[in-house]
């Protein structure tokens, strides 16, 4: 069971949101505005953190950097209403996970959300050593080595 945070100041989307994390087995805690939402996330760090942008006080980019600190594993998925390149970019330059423009269909957030969850299960990736460069040529194969012989 994942714990989710739902962070949106439209009670009929918090109403449906927290049912289908519900429905799907999970424990959802519920805030309408950022402030609310940090207090929630310190208390019980969530898993997968859906955020709507505009929101009353500090608005849903700002908080971004926020729950980064707060919890820096849990993916951010941003939601909105108002769905324009600009404020794509700015939340995927913040962190986004996924970016979900409403109105949205209940089968989309549930898909994001398996993603996000699925995406918590990867180790990370570790590092590769950096290929040494040898007048330009990048390599460390026994080829690579052999040519630069």
């Amino acid at each position: 069971m994942a714990k989710l945070l739902v962070v949106d100041d439209e009670p009929s989307i918090v109403w449906a949101l927290a049912r289908l994390g519900r429905d799907l087995g999970h424990e959802v805690a519920t805030a309408s505005s950022a402030e609310q939402a940090f207090a929630l996330a310190a208390s019980r760090t969530p898993d997968v953190i859906l955020l709507d942008v505009r929101l009353p006080g500090i608005d849903g980019l700002e908080a971004m950097s926020r729950f980064r600190e707060l919890c820096p594993r849990a993916p951010l998925l941003v939601m909105t209403a108002y769905g324009d390149l600009q404020t794509a970019v700015t939340a995927v330059r913040n962190g986004a996970f996924e970016y979900l423009v409403k109105p949205f269909d209940l089968s989309k957030v549930q898909r994001a959300w398996e993603r996000a969850l699925a995406s918590l299960d990867r180790p990370p990736e570790p590092e590769r050593p950096k290929p040494e460069a040898v007048g330009g040529m990048i390599g460390r194969s026994p080829a690579m080595q052999e040519i630069y012989r």
